[in-house]
């Protein structure tokens, strides 16, 4: 059962769980009512989002290091590295990830390495929160913000990186819910299970079902994702001579 946005999906859960007739009349619901529902359907992407590793969370970033501080500002719907992620400098090579606080030791120290180490942390506007005189950035309204960031120990390095990372989970609100639905279609009845289940919880209706529909529905897809035993899991890969 696809759904053609966020809005489609919001209205037939009001209309055929919640009582409100929406479809056939043409009745809008009241923004609040509508705010309810997308905070359950945030609930329910959110848990089928990170129920599995799923192929198509995972995206690749291509960048640079231009400005030569050895930082670099990641993509607004980068999550993490993750287990399946991984950072390739130009020649193909595997760098390994460190803690964010050993890189941080590692850069005011000016330690000397030709380790290919990258970290993950947070950067305030790109302020250079690591430099001793570096203070909190702020956007146009004066409020401090936070940007997700990696970084390497070479200041000066600016070849080109491919980084295959894991996504954040999307959000919906009452202002952006004509977008097309962040998960894809095979996972759209599920998600409607899933919005069903936290909405007649919210109600106080203690049965079972809902939430053992959308369990069950939500296995099923995980079973057909799998990968067959006869696949290779990971394909030999020619440039740099890595697996």
């Amino acid at each position: 059962m696809p759904f053609s946005d966020y809005a489609d999906l919001m209205t037939q859960a009001a209309s055929y769980y919640d009582d409100a007739d929406v479809i056939d009349t043409g009745w809008t619901l009241p923004p609040q009512h509508q705010k309810r529902i997308y905070h359950y359907i945030n609930r329910a992407q959110e848990e089928i989002w990170y129920y599995r590793p799923w192929s198509w969370r995972m995206a690749y970033y291509d960048f640079t290091f231009t400005d030569e501080d050895g930082l670099a500002e990641l993509p607004f719907n980068f999550s993490n590295v993750g287990p399946n992620g991984l950072l390739l400098d130009t020649d193909g090579r595997p760098w390994a990830e460190i803690g964010f606080q050993d890189m941080v030791v590692l850069r005011k120290k000016r330690l000397s390495t030709k380790a290919e180490l990258f970290a993950v942390g947070s950067d305030v506007l790109g302020s250079g929160v690591w430099e001793a005189d570096g203070g909190p950035g702020t956007d146009d309204a004066g409020v401090p913000v936070t940007t997700r960031s990696i970084m390497i120990p070479d200041l000066a390095n600016t070849q080109q990186f491919t980084l295959f990372f894991e996504m954040a989970a999307p959000l919906v609100t009452v202002d952006d819910a004509d977008n097309p639905i962040g998960i894809p279609r095979n996972f759209h009845n599920a998600l409607l299970m899933g919005t069903v289940a936290k909405m007649q919880e919210a109600k106080g209706d203690a049965r079972s079902i809902w939430r053992s529909d959308f369990i069950a529905t939500l296995a099923k897809i995980a079973a057909e994702e799998e990968h067959l035993t006869s696949r290779p899991r990971q394909m030999p890969v020619t440039i740099g001579g890595m697996w």
